[in-house]
């Protein structure tokens, strides 16, 4: 019997990550579902191929209880969706709070690279493991306000090597990158090919 897909995703208890969890979801894949609020996160796994466990990607002890449990029951992981983030008000640099910067740095850098090194041992478990990393378009076109923002997204969409299979890393730009303004008929994805059992995944960007 052949092993089910495996998804996981953060920040998965409302907008696009607990969209992203019910796409997948009625797609064939098991989901793991992270973020901190509990509760929130139980309501959006009931009634489907889904399973809410508490992660906070600020905290490394909760990263390593969060994948202790994901290997536990499955063993594996096919797709990691970095889905977790936060803004902090929207000041000029003269303005701006150290709290702000440092939690919006905290969680949308430091807690995708922190989630991303330690799910890699269950993705190349995986015959073809992919990382989604979910971004803002303030990383390409400059507000008022965004200059934290526009920092982290360009870093991190730009220069994080991916695992792609037994060798466990793809070569920086080698990926799939997705425009979404709100609208899925004008979603725009750069899709190159996947292994069996992965090209349903542009499906789910494009949605």
């Amino acid at each position: 019997m052949a092993e089910s897909l495996v998804a996981v995703v953060t920040g998965a208890s409302a907008g696009i990550g607990s969209a992203t969890v019910r796409a997948l979801a009625s797609d064939g894949y098991d989901v793991v579902a992270g973020a901190r609020r509990k509760e929130r996160l139980t309501e959006v796994c009931d009634g489907i191929s889904a399973t809410a466990v508490v992660l906070d990607v600020t905290d490394p002890q909760s990263v390593v209880r969060f994948v202790q449990a994901v290997s536990e029951r499955y063993g594996h992981v096919d797709v990691l969706v970095n889905n977790a983030g936060v803004a902090r008000r929207q000041d000029t640099v003269a303005e701006g709070r150290d709290e702000d910067w440092a939690q919006m740095l905290e969680v949308n850098v430091l807690g995708l690279l922190r989630m991303t090194r330690s799910i890699l041992p269950l993705l190349r478990q995986s015959a073809g493991g992919h990382i989604v990393n979910v971004g803002s378009t303030s990383g390409f076109e400059v507000y008022p306000g965004g200059v934290v923002t526009r920092y982290q997204a360009r870093h991190t969409s730009n220069h994080a090597n991916a695992p792609s299979g037994a060798a466990g890393r793809t070569d920086p730009g080698d990926g799939d990158r997705a425009r979404f303004d709100g609208q899925p008929s004008s979603t725009r994805l750069d899709s190159k090919a996947m292994p069996n059992g992965h090209a349903n995944l542009s499906k789910v960007c494009s949605r």
